[in-house]
């Protein structure tokens, strides 16, 4: 190795250029045996004849076997990389907003790598007196939306602080929910999960709770060819409504169910509900003058 510094040029007693030198040139003049020797690591060879110098394995275009195996050398890394980003010991929330390619690039891959490309579960491991949320990543960790009571936790603090939700009675809340406020809020990857269905989300989160589905937006079609879902609706109906007899639909307007949000289905289209009535109720005697000509109910000052 002495001899193989004097033709490469280094200056005398100069370790350093050591650093720069690619396996190939070791191999290439004779040293392939040596490298062999040391599984094949530069690092490790220079570490076992020179060990009077002070080596930093980073700085090697490859790092001795297993050196990422060490909790210790990513910590060693990471400070470095931290360092070089303005990221000091005491601010490691700003590890936050370091994109995953920013830890790639400068040689991390390979620490990425132990922990299936999870930036939040390498940062957990490494810095584990930080309390860590993996929701402010720019990704969640692998797997992360999978587990129901992630999604509770997380859709529970947004109801809290978005809609106000501090109860089952404000539940109800959840049915006028947009998509961006659940993506803004960081919840894109759990939108994703249940493929952009905020009603899926729901009815998995809170599974307890006894889901309308046709509240929903862009749901209430699905009510009305849903057997199941159109009886549960109707109940809710009538109870609203005081309905005991198919003959107290006699004494309800139209303009009445304007005003019960779950009877929206109901009038959304013509005809629906004197169908859904005469299906409903096929041994009742329906008068034809209790609906208008468009299928809805006529005020009951009106009826014959």
């Amino acid at each position: 190795m002495d001899g193989l510094a004097v033709e490469l040029g280094f200056p005398t007693g100069d370790l350093t250029p050591w650093y720069r030198v690619p396996n190939r040139t070791v191999i290439e003049r004779g040293g392939s045996g040596l490298l062999d020797r040391y599984g094949g690591s530069l690092a490790t060879l220079l570490a076992a004849i020179y060990p009077q110098h002070d080596w930093d394995p980073l700085r090697f275009r490859r790092v001795p076997a297993n050196y990422w195996a060490s909790v210790a050398n990513q910590k060693r890394f990471l400070d470095r990389l931290g360092s070089e980003l303005g990221i000091g010991v005491s601010e490691l929330s700003k590890w936050y907003q370091v994109p995953r390619r920013v830890i790639v690039d400068r040689g991390g891959g390979r620490i990425l790598d132990l922990y299936q490309d999870s930036i939040p579960a390498m940062l957990s491991a490494v810095y584990p007196h930080f309390s860590w949320d993996p929701l402010a990543f720019e990704r969640a960790p692998r797997n992360y939306w999978a587990s129901v009571t992630n999604q509770r936790s997380f859709l529970a603090e947004i109801g809290r602080r978005q809609l106000g939700i501090n109860g089952e009675e404000d539940m109800t809340r959840w049915y006028k929910v947009s998509w961006k406020l659940i993506k803004d809020a960081g919840g894109g990857g759990l939108l994703a999960f249940h493929k952009d269905s905020i009603s899926r989300m729901l009815l998995s989160a809170f599974p307890e709770y006894p889901w309308e589905s046709w509240r929903f937006p862009r749901k209430e079609h699905r009510a009305l060819s849903d057997p199941k879902a159109l009886q549960t609706l109707m109940e809710t109906v009538e109870r609203a409504l005081n309905i005991s007899v198919p003959s107290d639909w006699l004494r309800v307007s139209y303009e009445q169910l304007r005003g019960i949000p779950t009877a929206r289905p109901l009038i959304s289209n013509r005809g629906i509900l004197e169908k859904v009535l005469r299906e409903r109720y096929p041994n009742a005697i329906w008068s034809d003058a209790a609906f208008n000509n468009r299928g809805e109910l006529r005020r009951p000052s009106e009826r014959s």
